[in-house]
């Protein structure tokens, strides 16, 4: 059982990704014109975090660190490929 906690702690210490608590002005480039929603969103006990992944940022979060939820997330939509695979299962309706 040790070893399988070992196995963790090391798998933890090589995961590349990373995040920064911020104020929710911390990750402008994902919001809507740079701004973040109004306070209205905001619990009281509430902390912005840029995570990032090979040191560059991918989403925004704002988490409630009372209730220990997100309250929303903000990134940046990149679509696809295109056309979907020609293996699609539809399940018959």
């Amino acid at each position: 059982m040790l070893w399988l906690l070992l196995l963790q702690v090391l798998a933890s210490c090589l995961w590349l990704g990373h995040s920064k608590m911020l104020s929710s002005a911390g990750c402008p480039q994902f919001f809507y014109e740079g701004t973040p929603p109004n306070e209205a969103m905001n619990p009281q006990n509430a902390a912005g975090i840029c995570q990032s992944y090979n040191n560059q940022y991918h989403f925004a979060t704002l988490y409630d660190k009372s209730m220990r939820i997100p309250v929303y997330s903000a990134y940046i939509y990149q679509p696809g490929l295109g056309q979907t695979p020609p293996s699609w299962f539809v399940e018959p309706q």
